[in-house]
């Protein structure tokens, strides 16, 4: 997840995958230039947020339709060992974990092909104290307190008393979440990795 005050075509655009490791799809609302609709093992897949109601139709089975519907093609497929999800940070988090458990109009469980390993959500190590400033600090503070881990972008270029100061925020908000402190580069997906 990109966090308020973050640019997430810039963060997707700055993923790189462990190419020995892993075959690696890719989710993402942001449409990709036919180029780099797949590089290596780097697969990319465009997608809507739509929420679907399964079950009687109430508001506890709202998923979402389009991750459900993706996720399944491309198990079915057979060309990748991981998926990330990327979502802008004005996603519905709880319907998009329920996409995982919530049993489909067949019975179906997505959960049982594929699971959640953790929440990242990436902040601008320049920016995050400056939004916790702002009308986003709700949802910034939301989305760290639901995540495994935080990488903080640009880490490398914050002078030592501002990055102790965006640490100490990030403690506060979730002193559970790993903190990867990352340069103004490349994203590893084995940082994340279980």
């Amino acid at each position: 997840m990109g966090a308020p005050g973050t640019d997430g075509r810039k963060i997707y655009n700055r993923i790189v995958n462990d190419r020995e490791a892993y075959r690696v799809t890719a989710i993402s609302p942001w449409p990709r230039s036919k180029a780099t609709q797949s590089q290596d093992n780097l697969q990319f897949v465009r997608t809507t947020e739509k929420l679907k109601r399964l079950g009687a139709g109430c508001s506890c089975c709202t998923v979402r339709g389009d991750v459900l519907s993706k996720v399944r093609q491309i198990f079915e497929a057979g060309h990748t060992d991981r998926l990330m999800l990327q979502v802008p940070p004005q996603s519905d988090l709880e319907a998009l974990a329920k996409t995982f458990s919530v049993p489909d109009e067949r019975g179906d469980v997505l959960g049982d092909i594929a699971v959640i390993d953790q929440a990242v959500t990436m902040i601008d190590g320049r920016k995050i104290l400056q939004t916790l400033k702002t009308r986003s600090a709700t949802l910034l503070t939301q989305m760290v307190r639901s995540s495994n881990s935080v990488w903080i972008d640009g880490a490398d270029t914050l002078e030592p008393n501002q990055l102790t100061e965006v640490l100490g925020a990030l403690k506060v908000m979730n002193p559970e979440a790993d903190l990867v402190s990352g340069q103004a580069g490349a994203i590893k997906i084995s940082e994340f990795a279980p």
